[in-house]
């Protein structure tokens, strides 16, 4: 039995990140926000690499209803930003065209929505990137 490759084992990692994602999202009164924001940070990392290498997890299909559930959930502002950086990473995993296009189409949705909170209107053109760069940079 050989050793696996790097791209096994993160493939690997996404799968066990999905499943620890679907208990916190099934144990909604007992979560540790925490850790939900640890996973939420570790499965979008993991995911950019897969895609970065053209990969794709076995268990792609079963993510946008658990993204979907993870953004209806009420969350910290800690929390919000944990989703936020997975739903940018989301977004590019619905252009690698890791889901069907009527979820990405929901997928884009809740990432525009989850973004909203942070600097309002996330549909932006090139030709109000500037604007919007200038905007978010003089909040922090």
């Amino acid at each position: 039995m050989g050793a696996s490759s790097p791209y096994e084992m993160n493939l690997n990692r996404i799968l066990s990140y999905i499943d620890s994602l679907t208990l916190h999202v099934n144990r909604i009164g007992q979560m540790d926000q925490s850790q939900l924001c640890s996973i939420c940070f570790s499965i979008a990392r993991s995911i950019d690499v897969a895609i970065a290498n053209n990969l794709f997890p076995s268990k792609a299909h079963g993510l946008p209803i658990l993204f979907k559930q993870l953004c209806q959930m009420k969350h910290s502002h800690r929390l919000k930003a944990a989703l936020m950086v997975l739903m940018i990473t989301v977004k590019n995993a619905c252009k690698a065209r890791w889901f069907s296009e009527k979820d990405a189409e929901e997928l884009y949705s809740l990432a525009n929505e989850i973004g909203n909170d942070f600097f309002g209107d996330t549909n932006i053109g090139q030709s109000n990137s500037l604007t919007t760069i200038t905007t978010v940079i003089e909040r922090y």
